[in-house]
Protein backbone atom coordinates (compact mmCIF):
# COMPACT_ATOMS: atom_id res chain seq x y z
CA UNK A 1 0.00 0.00 0.00
CA UNK A 2 2.99 2.22 -0.24
CA UNK A 3 5.06 1.84 2.70
CA UNK A 4 8.18 1.06 0.68
CA UNK A 5 8.24 4.63 -0.48
CA UNK A 6 7.19 6.19 2.22
CA UNK A 7 3.42 7.03 1.40
CA UNK A 8 1.41 7.59 5.09
CA UNK A 9 -2.49 7.11 6.04
CA UNK A 10 -3.56 7.21 9.14
CA UNK A 11 -7.21 6.43 11.03
CA UNK A 12 -9.35 4.29 9.47
CA UNK A 13 -8.92 1.08 7.54
CA UNK A 14 -9.80 2.95 3.96
CA UNK A 15 -6.77 5.71 3.93
CA UNK A 16 -4.16 2.72 5.00
CA UNK A 17 -5.53 1.31 1.85
CA UNK A 18 -4.73 3.97 -0.69
CA UNK A 19 -3.64 3.56 -4.17
CA UNK A 20 0.10 3.57 -5.02
CA UNK A 21 0.96 7.00 -5.81
CA UNK A 22 2.67 6.31 -9.47
CA UNK A 23 3.13 9.72 -10.86
CA UNK A 24 2.52 13.33 -9.16
CA UNK A 25 2.89 15.25 -12.00
CA UNK A 26 0.25 13.66 -13.61
CA UNK A 27 -3.65 12.68 -13.29
CA UNK A 28 -3.02 9.40 -14.86
CA UNK A 29 -0.52 7.78 -12.30
CA UNK A 30 -2.99 9.36 -9.32
CA UNK A 31 -5.48 6.01 -8.32
CA UNK A 32 -8.88 6.64 -6.96
CA UNK A 33 -9.18 6.38 -3.32
CA UNK A 34 -11.12 3.29 -1.73
CA UNK A 35 -14.58 4.35 -0.71
CA UNK A 36 -14.56 5.90 2.59
CA UNK A 37 -11.03 6.95 2.73
CA UNK A 38 -11.11 10.90 4.03
CA UNK A 39 -7.27 10.84 3.78
CA UNK A 40 -6.66 14.97 2.30
CA UNK A 41 -2.95 15.40 3.63
CA UNK A 42 -0.57 16.13 0.42
CA UNK A 43 0.58 13.39 -1.77
CA UNK A 44 3.38 13.83 -3.46
CA UNK A 45 5.96 10.46 -2.67
CA UNK A 46 5.40 8.96 -5.92
CA UNK A 47 7.13 6.07 -7.90
CA UNK A 48 8.46 8.67 -10.81
CA UNK A 49 9.77 10.77 -8.19
CA UNK A 50 11.65 8.18 -5.95
CA UNK A 51 13.20 6.06 -8.94
CA UNK A 52 14.97 9.53 -9.85
CA UNK A 53 16.77 9.35 -6.00
CA UNK A 54 19.28 7.06 -5.58
CA UNK A 55 18.99 7.63 -1.49
CA UNK A 56 15.10 7.26 -2.16
CA UNK A 57 12.96 4.68 0.12
CA UNK A 58 12.23 2.60 -2.96
CA UNK A 59 15.42 2.57 -3.99
CA UNK A 60 16.61 1.31 -0.41
CA UNK A 61 13.98 -1.33 -0.45
CA UNK A 62 15.17 -2.63 -4.04
CA UNK A 63 18.97 -2.71 -2.96
CA UNK A 64 17.75 -4.82 0.25
CA UNK A 65 15.77 -7.27 -1.83
CA UNK A 66 18.71 -7.61 -4.46
CA UNK A 67 21.30 -7.94 -1.50
CA UNK A 68 18.74 -10.94 0.40
CA UNK A 69 18.76 -12.63 -3.09
CA UNK A 70 22.05 -12.97 -3.53
CA UNK A 71 21.98 -16.31 -0.42
CA UNK A 72 19.78 -18.75 0.46
CA UNK A 73 20.67 -18.77 3.79
CA UNK A 74 18.10 -16.35 4.73
CA UNK A 75 15.47 -19.07 3.97
CA UNK A 76 16.99 -22.52 4.02
CA UNK A 77 19.77 -21.90 6.78
CA UNK A 78 19.44 -21.95 10.84
CA UNK A 79 19.00 -18.71 12.27
CA UNK A 80 20.35 -17.06 15.66
CA UNK A 81 20.93 -14.05 17.31
CA UNK A 82 24.46 -13.56 18.47
CA UNK A 83 24.90 -11.83 21.76
CA UNK A 84 27.20 -8.76 21.04
CA UNK A 85 27.48 -7.11 24.01
CA UNK A 86 26.23 -4.18 22.99
CA UNK A 87 22.72 -3.35 23.36
CA UNK A 88 22.86 -0.45 20.09
CA UNK A 89 23.87 -3.57 17.98
CA UNK A 90 21.82 -6.25 16.92
CA UNK A 91 23.24 -9.07 15.03
CA UNK A 92 21.42 -12.23 13.37
CA UNK A 93 23.71 -14.99 11.98
CA UNK A 94 22.80 -17.31 9.18
CA UNK A 95 24.14 -20.48 8.62
CA UNK A 96 24.35 -24.07 6.76
CA UNK A 97 27.18 -26.77 6.79
CA UNK A 98 29.30 -25.00 4.88
CA UNK A 99 28.51 -20.56 5.19
CA UNK A 100 27.60 -18.37 7.47
CA UNK A 101 26.51 -14.69 7.04
CA UNK A 102 25.84 -12.31 9.56
CA UNK A 103 23.13 -9.47 9.40
CA UNK A 104 23.79 -6.65 11.44
CA UNK A 105 21.77 -3.71 12.58
CA UNK A 106 23.14 -0.36 14.28
CA UNK A 107 20.03 0.66 15.92
CA UNK A 108 20.99 3.75 17.61
CA UNK A 109 21.68 7.65 16.51
CA UNK A 110 25.43 7.50 16.75
CA UNK A 111 28.34 5.34 15.37
CA UNK A 112 29.31 1.89 15.88
CA UNK A 113 32.29 -0.14 16.04
CA UNK A 114 31.37 -3.83 15.64
CA UNK A 115 34.41 -6.77 16.14
CA UNK A 116 33.45 -9.24 13.03
CA UNK A 117 34.50 -13.03 14.03
CA UNK A 118 35.61 -15.51 11.69
CA UNK A 119 37.19 -15.53 8.14
CA UNK A 120 35.37 -12.37 5.74
CA UNK A 121 34.77 -13.20 2.18
CA UNK A 122 32.99 -10.27 1.48
CA UNK A 123 30.77 -7.42 2.88
CA UNK A 124 27.38 -5.44 1.71
CA UNK A 125 26.11 -2.42 3.10
CA UNK A 126 22.65 -0.46 3.25
CA UNK A 127 24.28 2.73 3.99
CA UNK A 128 28.19 3.55 3.78
CA UNK A 129 29.46 1.03 6.71
CA UNK A 130 33.05 0.12 6.51
CA UNK A 131 34.58 -3.35 7.11
CA UNK A 132 38.21 -3.71 7.25
CA UNK A 133 40.38 -6.42 9.09
CA UNK A 134 37.06 -7.86 11.17
CA UNK A 135 36.20 -4.09 12.02
CA UNK A 136 32.98 -2.83 11.04
CA UNK A 137 32.42 0.71 11.44
CA UNK A 138 28.31 0.87 11.24
CA UNK A 139 26.83 4.64 10.52
CA UNK A 140 23.54 5.38 12.84
CA UNK A 141 20.63 3.40 11.66
CA UNK A 142 22.74 1.03 9.49
CA UNK A 143 22.66 -2.51 8.43
CA UNK A 144 25.37 -4.50 7.06
CA UNK A 145 25.44 -8.27 5.71
CA UNK A 146 29.26 -10.11 6.08
CA UNK A 147 29.72 -12.92 4.24
CA UNK A 148 32.15 -15.61 6.10
CA UNK A 149 34.65 -17.37 3.77
CA UNK A 150 32.56 -20.53 2.19
CA UNK A 151 29.48 -18.14 1.17
CA UNK A 152 28.26 -17.99 -1.93
CA UNK A 153 26.68 -15.51 -3.24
Amino acid sequence: YGEEIGMLGSGIDQNKRLGMLWQSDSKEGIPYNPSGADYTAQRDTSVANQEKDKTSLLNFYRLAASIRNKSTLYELGSVEAVDTGNDAIYMMKFSDVSSALYVIHNYSDIEQIVQVEGQIHSADHLQSNTLKDNVLTMLPFSTSIVYLEGTTQ
